[in-house]
């Protein structure tokens, strides 16, 4: 589903659209065309008015400092969050026979021929 919500074909459909001789170009979504980034800059754009009347922070009279926050304590995570259109790749198995190249053992337990 990684093109549906990036419009942006995989490696696979690239390699098969090279090997049938179709332009790669044409796979990929209308939002990445430079026709159409242009059409979305033609116009004017203005700046959103401030909603209520008055300027943002025209009540607040004293000095706008950062919030108070510490660092929660401890090593930080390693694994990050995903952003909207990444996708985990999934988990290979770790053992692989370097005999008979076969998974699920490992050279000391091979029991096929050589």
């Amino acid at each position: 589903m990684e093109f549906q919500t990036l419009g942006i074909p995989c490696k696979h459909a690239i390699a098969a659209a090279g090997a049938a001789e179709m332009p790669t170009d044409s796979l990929f979504s209308a939002a990445y065309y430079g026709e159409t980034w242009t059409l979305g800059f033609t116009g004017k754009i203005y700046p959103v008015p401030s909603v209520g009347g008055g300027e943002i922070g025209s009540t607040f009279r004293g000095e706008l400092m950062p919030p108070l926050c510490k660092r929660p304590p401890g090593r930080p995570k390693k694994v990050r969050i995903l952003s909207r259109g990444e996708y985990k790749k999934p988990k290979k198995s770790g053992k692989r026979c370097s005999r008979c190249h076969r998974e699920v053992h490992n050279k000391a337990s091979c029991k096929n021929p050589i």
